[in-house]
Parts: C-alpha cells; sequence; structure tokens
C-alpha cells in the first residue's frame, strides 16, 4: 500500500507513511501551522511530550488547560464546558491541538470543536495516535475534522516499526 492509497482510505487531500511514530507527525503538524503564521498552541497538560517538545523547539507559546480528572483517572469534559470554563486559552490560541483518543480511550467532541475552529478560524490539530483503528467511526475519528492529524498503528493495530 501506497501513500496515495492510504490518502484514498482515509479521505484525506494528502497522506505520509512515518516511520518514526507519531511523535515525528505532531513535529511535523507544528511545523506546518508554524509556517502558516501560527504562533500560539492550546493545548491538555496531559498531551504527549512531543507537543510540548515541539513547542520549544519551533518556538511556538503553548497555551495549557488542565486536564478533568475524575478521581484520579483523565476524562474529556463536554467541549462548551471546556471552551466557557477556559475561555482565556483557547481564544488566545492560534491552534487548538487535541488528543483524541487519549490515553485512556476518551474521544473529544470533534464535531464541536471543528465547529468551534470554523467560526474563529484557528487550525484544529488532533494527536490520534491510538486511534489508527477508528477510521470507520467517522463520529470519533480525528481525520474526519481535522485540518492535519496524526495517526499510529503500533498503539492498537500491527506494525513494525513505530508506525503512524
Amino acid at each position: 500500500m501506497n501513500e496515495k492509497e492510504i490518502a484514498e482510505i482515509l479521505g484525506s487531500y494528502k497522506s505520509f507513511i512515518l516511520t518514526d511514530g507519531s511523535t515525528s507527525g505532531v513535529l511535523s503538524m507544528l511545523y506546518a501551522v508554524k509556517e502558516l503564521g501560527a504562533k500560539t498552541l492550546a493545548f491538555s497538560e496531559g498531551a504527549h511530550k512531543s507537543v510540548y517538545n515541539g513547542c520549544k523547539l519551533l518556538g511556538l507559546t503553548p497555551l495549557l488547560y488542565p486536564t478533568k480528572m475524575r478521581g484520579n483517572i483523565p476524562y474529556k469534559a463536554p467541549m462548551y464546558e471546556m471552551t466557557k470554563e477556559f475561555a482565556p486559552i483557547f481564544e488566545g490560541a492560534d491552534v487548538i491541538f487535541l488528543t483524541s483518543p487519549d490515553y485512556y480511550g476518551n474521544v473529544e467532541d470533534l464535531q464541536g470543536w471543528r465547529s468551534y475552529c470554523d467560526q474563529r478560524g484557528k487550525f484544529l490539530l488532533i494527536d490520534g495516535a491510538h486511534g489508527g483503528h477508528l477510521h470507520f467511526h467517522k463520529d470519533i475519528y480525528a481525520g474526519s475534522v481535522a485540518d492535519l492529524w496524526v495517526d499510529g498503528v503500533h498503539k492498537s493495530l500491527p506494525a513494525f516499526t513505530q508506525g503512524a
């Protein structure tokens, strides 16, 4: 299977096979939006360290919001609740960066976030490293809404390397 065939299956404009895992995809996405003029990035404290490192490497300003917890377990709060509670963070960002699904299987309100970003002219990036198996579930698949996203296959599907 080649990148063109993968793009057709995923319904994307273009696809790239990564042999260095989702980290290289996250860094590539951040570089792309920086080249398009982005300066600030809103993301959860629970994001992968590649997002933190990418901001530092590229000079992007991170705007962190806390991960919602129930007991000691992270959960996805409703999007409308998040945008109200952390409005200054989201409004101040050029880019909304989500992890969906997260490390616990929680998924974001992807359609809600897409609408939010469209109304405000923001990029929507998604680390879907744990969701490569979700392609046929359009309501929860990152590729159905994101401007840029990365799917990892070595965490939930078979891959010989850290394929993404």
